[in-house]
């Protein structure tokens, strides 16, 4: 749940000003009677929006709530939509080809992929990182992945919710819902994030909720630079 701190702002027009009482913690101040008064305030306001755009967003994002729409490529060039109805659960998995947690992960998910494809199960490794469809396909047959690997347009990180650390993984329900979000790759996130994901299929409880865990996780300042 987001909690808004709204602030009541004042602005006196060219009438008298109103007898009525300021109140209490309040100042009320009349703006300058130029147009540089309200040029001033619309760039304050085109400076802020964008920042408090992007906290609401990235606090937005909560179990309960609806996925992302997105859309990528996969590097032999086929063009991918995340359609959630069309599976009965949707693995959303944020990673690249230098986050070496990621790689501890993903041949949990190529089981998972073999296992349960047929109960309805869809797993999209959504690339974050500027890289060519060749090394791309050569790292995911290296790594014998078989799930869909996308490449996003770009922005999709912060549509859900700023995705800082990963892997990052959530999972989406057949309505389109957030399941849960699970943020590193220790063997205990792997091991509850496989339980949960045979759960969802299997219509049983999930386990308990994971606490992200950034131990084995990587994060865009450990990116190599070239």
């Amino acid at each position: 749940m987001v909690e808004h701190d709204l602030a009541k702002v004042g602005v006196a027009g060219s009438s008298p000003v109103s007898r009525s009482t300021p109140r209490a913690g309040l100042t009320m101040r009349r703006l300058p009677d130029s147009p540089w008064g309200a040029l001033l305030l619309l760039v304050i306001v085109a400076l802020l929006s964008p920042v408090v755009e992007a906290r609401v967003m990235r606090m937005a994002l909560a179990p309960g709530d609806p996925a992302p729409n997105f859309r990528g490529t996969t590097p032999s060039g086929e063009r991918v939509i995340a359609d959630y109805a069309a599976s009965r659960l949707t693995v959303v998995n944020f990673w690249a080809t230098w986050c070496e947690p990621c790689k501890d992960e993903m041949p949990a998910l190529q089981r998972l992929h073999d296992e349960r494809s047929g109960d309805g199960l869809t797993i999209l490794g959504v690339v974050l990182e500027n890289i060519d469809n060749g090394p791309l396909q050569a790292f995911v047959d290296d790594m014998g992945v078989g799930y869909t690997v996308l490449v996003p347009r770009a922005g999709v990180g912060e549509k859900w919710g700023g995705v800082g650390i990963m892997p990052t993984t959530f999972l989406v329900d057949q309505q389109g819902k957030i399941l849960r979000r699970y943020v590193g790759a220790t063997p205990e996130q792997i091991d509850g994030l496989v339980f949960d994901i045979v759960a969802a299929l299997e219509g049983r409880p999930m386990g308990p909720v994971i606490v992200p865990d950034v131990t084995n996780a990587a994060s865009e300042e450990q990116r190599p630079r070239e």
